[in-house]
């Protein structure tokens, strides 16, 4: 293999690592010296190492190369790790052509992928020129077709590069709010189910709490074939309600959003037969029962998030006032309706007429009577079990 490599390619690699061995001792050597700053500063300063590896990568055929391709593809990952002349020396040599091109050929191969999403990862970080020369590479087609992969070790590197290129410029944040930009964050989503990794709940947090994305995103899980609800509704929903739940006093659901959550309640509750259902806590893997209960966790949330001076300065009412004219009382009242009671009441439904007695129309509570729930919450305490019904897996 190395007799087929020119010698101005790989002759500065096998100087940079005092090698006169194979390529694959030269890229391990390479690997290790390229882990720590001072080893990336050394390199970075032999102006013709990376560009070496991006003519690798160019000229070793995939898939008889792999191997080779995958140990290059993690010294430039390495390279790139937070030392600026090598992201600029990646720039300036097509890095981004090199490496879209090679996922182009490898993309059913998650290994390399996955080391190629790193480097983009890696470049993105240090500013919007490089962003820019990524974003403009890959947006949509090679991000949309990567995301379709569906692989778990995939997702995390590339939804690092979404959102430090959608926190990084107003245009980009534009694009991936788009219907294109939206499809790729669902098939990310689909390939993940139910894991909910670091930078997908970034991205998340920034579309749909602090952006309008979530009605967008939410029909882009939907499953064209069937009309129910899909798994990835309910992880989507779950999502959404853990991250307004840790931020609820810096954060205020959007008002379409809200009214959105509302309206999936709404049908949740008119396509749920609580005949057939029993206990259980969310997650349920029932996707109706699961969208039933975190769209109830949402708009709770959503009654009562917001910092104390934006709801001063809503004039409107805010979610609360929104929720209410769109009949949430209403709503509730019927799923209250369609609910069992809770234990507690069963049981003072049964008990005895002797055991209160009424003087001029007050209740009195025979000593031997079980404290009211209210007592209970005037105490700090509760004895009213969950009551929520679910369908048996």
């Amino acid at each position: 293999m190395e007799a087929s490599i020119p010698e101005q390619v790989i002759q500065p690699l096998l100087l940079a690592s005092d090698s006169s061995h194979s390529l694959e001792e030269c890229l391990q050597f390479l690997i290790e010296s390229s882990k720590t700053d001072s080893g990336r500063i050394d390199l970075a300063s032999k102006a013709d190492i990376l560009p070496s590896i991006l003519a690798l990568l160019q000229l070793l055929p995939y898939p008889s190369s792999r191997h080779h391709l995958n140990l290059s593809l993690k010294v430039l990952r390495n390279l790139c790790a937070g030392e600026t002349r090598n992201q600029e020396a990646f720039v300036d040599h097509n890095g981004s052509l090199v490496i879209s091109e090679l996922l182009d050929s490898a993309i059913g191969d998650a290994e390399t992928v996955r080391f190629g999403l790193q480097v983009l990862a890696n470049v993105v970080v240090m500013g919007e020129n490089r962003q820019r020369d990524v974003w403009l590479r890959f947006f949509p087609e090679r991000f949309l077709a990567i995301a379709k992969v569906r692989r778990l070790e995939t997702c995390d590197p590339l939804c690092m590069i979404l959102y430090v290129c959608f926190d990084g410029s107003s245009e980009i944040a534009s694009q991936l709010s788009s219907d294109e930009g939206l499809s790729i964050i669902a098939e990310t989503m689909r390939a993940v189910g139910s894991v909910e990794y670091y930078w997908l709940k970034l991205l998340v947090s920034r579309l749909c709490v602090e952006g309008d994305c979530f009605p967008g995103l939410f029909s882009k899980l939907a499953n064209h074939k069937d009309s129910t609800f899909t798994s990835e509704h309910a992880f989507l929903l779950s999502m959404v309600s853990d991250i307004v739940n840790e931020r609820l006093k810096e954060v205020s659901i959007p008002k379409d959003t809200a009214h959105f959550v509302l309206g999936l309640l709404n049908q949740s509750v008119q396509v749920f037969d609580f005949a057939s259902a029993e206990r259980s806590e969310l997650p349920t893997g029932s996707a109706v029962i699961d969208v039933m209960g975190y769209s109830l966790v949402v708009i709770r949330d959503a009654c009562a998030g917001g910092s104390l001076e934006e709801l001063k300065n809503d004039s409107s009412g805010g979610n609360v006032d929104m929720l209410l004219s769109s009949g949430l009382i209403e709503l509730l009242l019927d799923l209250l309706r369609k609910l069992e009671p809770p234990t507690t009441i069963k049981k003072a439904l049964k008990q005895s007429p002797t055991d209160e007695k009424y003087f001029e129309g007050v209740a009195y509570r025979h000593p031997s009577s079980p404290p009211r729930a209210s007592e209970n919450l005037r105490r700090g305490t509760s004895t009213v079990e969950p009551v929520f019904k679910t369908v048996s897996n």
